[in-house]
């Protein structure tokens, strides 16, 4: 088996349909005809891992942060720059993950990162002091970005196209589900947030990563689109067949009897990747990522995760603080366990509408209900609302409204990160999605922290989301711009090519 097999985009469309005889389908075509079984169980399981850990360790961020910073006597900047190193952490990683993801395989920097997120988590247990943590939750948030692009290119690879919306849904309430079991172990320690062994629980949410690393290790399966990109076409056979089996298909895999690169491109860009660094491999990427036909796309992509995640990240950090603020018969602890409760079930019904609206209506209407329901949580909440049995239920429909809308975005958003871009481009561009959710992330404590009070805080972030609808609408076709972006990306191999001749 070839350790780490390098892409090779073989025609003007991003695959391999142009070097098929006639009657021949591509691996995307035989993914289809073999249908959704088992095999996509296991491949979303164990890629998405990485997700459960992250809702996990967002639920630690939100509660625990507390908790240290009283433990180490930190102030408030200490305390914002504390939560924004993970998400930081995270957005480097999305960018080494994204490159590593096209460079290596899909595989690799999953496990990767499992491993890094176990072995820092658990190392973050035993810091006394304030430098050194910080520095751990950086790492973690790197060994968590590393494998986030590869898991979305993968599982978007091994999904059959008419279950592909559904189960890259599922990521979302993956991470839901790990926001659950973090949140359940702090409210199971104190449920009023004050009496926190964070070091005992910083130490359990590190099981989780690597029991999933360790399955993901023996039973995780490379990318057969990958695979076939590269010309490793026997490996791809192997793993089609391997689908096959879990799947209980009858049918019989019929790989393409032709599999050899289009003789022009595919050699041109062969001999490219052989005769030059990975630097210069990198600039060709970002070359063609910011190239007239992709610009515009990937700046908007960028937008949207940004202000997707500052939303929900931020408005996480912020509700440990504003439920003490605003009166409330439940405990902190409780409405915590409560909201991520009611995210995961809301996310999960949310993937109908999602599947029934399709990618562009979704997203839209998903923004308008995340600017509605900030905006009305903002008066309830200034209102005291909670304490009021008339108005308590009008506050509750305002924090699921913002549930709902991030669900109805985040999954089409996610997919149009990876299918926008070329095979050989995908995680990569996928990173610059995902890294710019992180930055929103990383952003959110310090925004939150600045701010005069929580309200100019959530109104702000009700703008941002209107900016994003703005710009959503205006965001050209999604596989126009990504056949024009193959036609770049040939273009781009051509000219590179005489250059390493020299």
């Amino acid at each position: 088996m070839t350790l780490f097999p390098r892409p090779t985009p073989v025609s003007a469309t991003g695959s391999t349909r142009s070097s098929r005889r006639d009657g021949e389908g591509t691996v995307e075509d035989i993914i289809n005809s073999l249908g959704m079984g088992y095999a996509q169980v296991v491949i979303i399981a164990l890629a998405f891992g990485v997700w459960f850990a992250d809702g996990v360790e967002l639920a630690f961020t939100v509660a625990l942060t507390p908790a240290i910073s009283k433990d180490l006597m930190l102030d408030g900047t200490q305390r914002a720059t504390l939560a924004s190193l993970v998400f930081c952490g995270m957005g480097f990683g999305c960018g080494v993950g994204g490159v590593a993801g096209d460079r290596f395989g899909r595989r690799y920097p999953i496990l990767c990162g499992y491993l890094a997120v176990a072995a820092a988590q658990l190392t973050c247990s035993c810091i006394t002091g304030f430098e050194h943590l910080a520095f751990l939750r950086f790492c973690l948030g790197v060994g968590m970005g590393t494998a986030m692009p590869p898991s979305l290119a993968l599982t978007k690879e091994f999904c059959p196209e008419n279950w592909r919306v559904f189960l890259m849904g599922l990521r979302a309430t993956i991470l839901m589900l790990g926001e659950v079991l973090g949140a359940s172990m702090v409210y199971a320690d104190d449920p009023y947030l004050v009496d926190l062994h964070w070091r005992y629980l910083l130490a359990l949410g590190a099981i989780p990563p690597a029991i999933i690393g360790c399955l993901a290790l023996a039973f995780l399966r490379e990318s057969p689109v990958y695979l076939d990109n590269c010309g490793c076409h026997s490996e791809a056979k192997s793993v089609l067949e391997w689908v096959r089996l879990k799947n209980n298909a009858s049918e019989a895999v019929e790989y393409p009897s032709t599999c050899t690169a289009d003789s022009e491109y595919g050699s041109t860009f062969t001999r490219m990747r052989s005769r030059t660094s990975s630097v210069e491999i990198g600039l060709t990427s970002v070359q063609v990522l910011v190239g007239r036909h992709l610009a515009f796309s990937t700046a908007v992509l960028f937008l949207l995760c940004f202000t997707l995640n500052l939303i929900e990240y931020g408005t996480a950090y912020a509700e440990p603080t504003i439920f003490l603020l605003v009166s409330s018969p439940s405990t902190p602890g409780r409405q915590l366990v409560t909201k991520y409760g009611t995210a995961a079930i809301v996310r999960t019904l949310m993937l109908v509408p999602t599947v029934l609206l399709g990618r562009r209506s979704s997203v839209k209407l998903g923004l308008a209900s995340i600017f509605f329901g900030l905006v009305i949580f903002v008066m309830m909440g200034s209102l005291q609302a909670p304490g009021h049995p008339g108005l308590a239920f009008i506050y509750r429909c305002s924090l699921w409204l913002q549930v709902a809308g991030v669900s109805l975005v985040s999954v089409p958003l996610y997919i149009l990160s990876v299918e926008i871009y070329p095979v050989a481009l995908a995680a990569t561009g996928s990173a610059i999605s995902v890294g710019g959710g992180r930055i929103g992330s990383t952003v959110a404590p310090f925004l939150f922290e600045s701010m005069k009070s929580w309200q100019h805080f959530y109104l702000l972030l009700a703008a941002m989301s209107a900016l994003g609808l703005l710009l959503f609408s205006l965001l050209p076709d999604p596989q126009e711009t990504k056949e024009l972006a193959d036609a770049d990306l040939q273009l781009v191999g051509a000219e590179t090519e005489p250059l390493t001749k020299q």
